[in-house]
């Protein structure tokens, strides 16, 4: 799925929610005018509304490199899987959303159901889809090739 569609739907849910969205205007995280106009927000893009902090930038993050982020880590390089929590894991679901990738819940825990969209998104990605996040993995969440 297109990233630009899906940080569309974000820019939509933060529209619609009175919440900050950080980033261009067009292309990355912008709604289309019908979609305004219709007021109709997607299942999906109710669950972006998820990720609490409610938006998106792009900056630079870990060691300098510059990247999308849902703004709650920063990290490029650690290494995240079934049975971790925290901010790195919440960052993961967040980012995972944003491409269309739905973890079913933003809740900072991984699971099965982060699992499940993490491994669609590395076979989308043509990585390896072994449902762990690491440095290729978060590369690839945080600069669309």
């Amino acid at each position: 799925m297109n990233i630009r569609k899906n940080i569309a739907l974000a820019t939509a849910v933060a529209a619609f929610s009175g919440l900050a969205v950080v980033g261009p205007a067009t292309g990355a995280f912008a709604a289309t005018q019908s979609d305004r106009a219709q007021g109709s927000v997607s299942q999906e893009a109710r669950v972006l509304a998820a990720c609490p902090k409610g938006e998106y930038a792009h900056k630079a993050l870990q060691n300098g490199v510059r990247g999308w982020t849902a703004n709650y880590s920063s990290t490029m390089t650690a290494v995240i899987g079934v049975g971790n929590t925290g901010n790195h894991v919440t960052e993961a679901q967040c980012m995972l959303l944003g491409w269309g990738f739905n973890p079913k819940g933003v809740d900072g825990t991984f699971g099965a159901n982060t699992k499940a969209a993490l491994i669609k998104f590395q076979k989308d990605q043509r990585i390896s889809a072994d449902g762990v996040v690491g440095k290729t993995t978060w590369s690839r969440l945080r600069n669309p090739q």
